[in-house]
This record gives C-alpha cells, structure tokens and sequence, in this order.
C-alpha cells in the first residue's frame, strides 16, 4: 500500500528535527553548582563625631544581606564563631585594628576557617557620610580590594551606597567563581550620550546588547547639560540584564540669575550706608574721632551735618602729626643749661674766678715782685762804679 505524501513529509521532517545541533546537544545542562567561598564580616567601625552606633548594626546587616544575594559567599556566622572570637579576644590575638596587621588577619582566619574577610568603616564627611568597603586574603593577610560610596543621611541613601561598595568589592570573586557569559544592556532616550562601564568609554554604543563575562559592572551614562546617571549591576551567567538609564537635565538659566543676585548683594550695602543714613551719622571709621572735640556735643543735623566727616580725614594728617612731633622735640629739655656760663669758669663753690682766695694770692704776689724788682733796679742805676754792691747783689 504506497504512503501518503503527508506522510513522507512526517517523516522527513522528525529527521531533520533529529539531526539538529540543538537534538545532537541532548538536554540543557544545569549550571554547575557554584563553590561557596567562606568569609567573616569584621565588626564595623565607625569613624567621626556624633555617629549613632545603631547605624553600624543596621548598615551590617544590608552589606551581609547583599553578599548572600551574590551567590558565591558562605557568611560565617552563630554561636559557633561567636565562641571562638570572644575566646580569641580573651588571648588578645583578636584585637581592635585586626584588619590593619597581617599577622592578626592570618591568625583569627584560620581559627574561623575563613578564606576572606569584609571590613566596613563608617565616617563623617564633610558632605553627608562615607562607606568603605575592605577585603583581605586571609592566606597572605593583605588587602585584596578596597571600594568607597559617599551618601547623605537618607536611609535609603545609605543602604544604596553599601549595596554598591558591597558589590564593587566582590566583583573579583564572582568573576571567577561565576564562570560563563551574560548579555548586558544599557539604554538612554537621550541621543548623543556616552556610556562607560567599569571606567571604560564605549562612545555612543547605547541600545545595543555587550556579550559580557560574569561579573559586577560600574555603569555610568553621561551627556552634556544633564546630570550623570550611574548603577552598580551585577550580570551572572546566561543573565540578560537590561539597564535603563535616565537622565535628568539640569536647569541652568537659574544659574545667572542666582550669580546676579549674589554679586548684587554685596555690592548694594556699601553703598546704602552714606546714601541711606541720616546726614549726621558718621562714617564707621570717624567714631573715635566724635568724642574728641572740645565741646563734646554732636553737631545738629543740618547744612554743617557734613563737616564732621571731613574733620577726622584731616585730623590723622595735620593735628596729629606736631603731636608725634613734639614729644621727641621735649626730650632735650634737660640739656637746656648748656646755653649757661660753661661750669670750668667758677671754682667748687660756684662764685667767679676773681671772688677766690688763690686769685687775690696770686695778684698780691706778683705786685710784690714787681716792686721789688723796681726797687732794687733803682738802687743799682745809683751806684752804678761800685762793685761790691754789684757782686752782694747777684748773689741775692
């Protein structure tokens, strides 16, 4: 009995549906179970003033809470690793700035069966709050990578930032322990605006699928006159992870008008205070100057109201001037008596030469010389041939 042609069709086409890669494949293979890698979550720390300690218990609990969602952590955890920490406390080898020595990383490790260790640091910026994220190897005791998030004080700020530290810090680890590929999407319904992802540009490339390894990516879409977008994502094998970025513009014609009323301000008051005081206000400068007038009254307001402001600019250059002047020019006056008699001129006492004893001494001697000397010269001119008297004479 020949076959029906409906039949051959059957049949050819079970054969070629037989023959496809996809039948030759045979059933889709489950992902490979992925090898959880143990970690300890040190205390976290918190670091500046006025910081509530309930911050650090709640912020905790996001950053363990997103590890477990990664898929590649074991959190070590219970009342098994409380024991032996507080033990570890007790042997002070589990002491305040573990995470800063490798020997107490090494250490507490490989009492807890630990291969990493997540450290947290909460502290005051001065801008809002900055989260950041450490790993170690707890192999080697050195820092594997380090992330930091700044936030504001909104809860739902700060949980974003930790998730995103929390992410950026892993992102090694899951690369290698989530081994395949994934497919990632960026679109922005702004043209013209670039995409980077982990830092890297690829220009324009949005609305289009990248074929990426497992892994965490750092997305951000920028374009001029708009605010950044920016997202922490984490792509897992066979994910098809579509990200839409938004863009918000910035209004930049308040931007004049906030620099106008700025400048205006300043430059409003100087000149409101000669034009829009009373006339017998003083400038500021010139009340110290008010009180030193004789009369000690202020002057009435009036046609004169503006003389008091021209006074004190004359005042430091002309009147006070002789008066820095004059207190050098007093200084000399105990050297006034030079302009008397010089002193050598009266004896000890004080009186004239010619009012002293040795003075009148003196004269009286010399007149008494001299007339002797008269005398005897008279007597020689009488007895001019008699040698005798000459000879007795030069013996005197």
């Amino acid at each position: 009995m020949p076959n029906p042609p409906f039949l051959r069709w059957f049949l050819v086409l079970a054969a070629f549906l037989a023959c496809s890669p996809a039948a030759l494949a045979g059933p889709p293979k489950k992902p490979a179970k992925v090898k959880l890698t143990a970690v300890w979550v040190m205390p976290v720390r918190l670091k500046g003033e006025g910081l509530d300690p309930k911050l650090a218990q709640t912020l905790g609990k996001v950053m363990v809470e997103e590890l477990k969602g990664l898929g590649v952590f074991d959190i070590l955890g219970g009342d098994a690793v409380k024991a032996k920490t507080k033990a570890l406390k007790a042997k002070k080898i589990l002491v305040p700035g573990c995470e800063e020595k490798t020997g107490c990383v090494q250490a507490v490790g490989r009492t807890l069966a630990a291969k990493l260790f997540f450290h947290m640091q909460i502290g005051r910026a001065q801008e809002g709050i900055t989260i950041t994220l450490r790993t170690f190897d707890v192999k080697t005791g050195k820092l594997l990578r380090q992330a930091a998030e700044r936030a504001d004080e909104r809860p739902e700020d700060l949980e974003r930032a930790t998730r995103w530290a929390s992410r950026q810090v892993s992102s090694p680890v899951v690369t290698t322990m989530l081994k395949g590929k994934g497919r990632l999407t960026v679109n922005c319904a702004e043209a013209g605006a670039n995409l980077y992802l982990n830092g890297k540009s690829f220009g324009t490339n949005l609305g289009k699928g990248f074929k990426v390894s497992a892994g965490v990516f750092d997305v951000v879409v920028k374009k001029e006159g708009f605010e950044p977008f920016h997202d922490v994502v984490v792509v897992r094998p066979a994910d098809d992870r579509v990200v839409e970025a938004s863009l918000q513009a910035v209004d930049r014609r308040a931007a004049p008008a906030d620099v106008v009323a700025a400048a205006d301000k300043p430059a409003d008051k100087p000149a409101d205070k000669p034009v829009d005081k009373p006339k017998d206000d003083l400038p500021a400068w010139a009340v110290f100057d008010k009180a030193k007038p004789a009369d000690g009254g202020a002057k009435p307001a009036g046609g004169d109201a503006a003389k008091p402001a021209d006074k004190p600019a004359d005042k430091p250059r002309v009147a006070d001037k002789p008066k820095v002047i004059a207190k050098p020019e007093d200084k000399p006056a105990p050297f006034l008596p030079t302009q008397d008699p010089p002193e050598e001129t009266r004896d000890d006492e004080g009186g004239a030469f010619y009012e002293t004893w040795w003075f009148w001494t003196v004269v009286g001697a010399v007149v008494v010389g001299a007339g002797v000397g008269l005398g005897v010269g008279l007597g020689m001119g009488g007895e001019g041939g008699n040698d005798v008297g000459s000879a007795a004479l030069s013996w005197q």
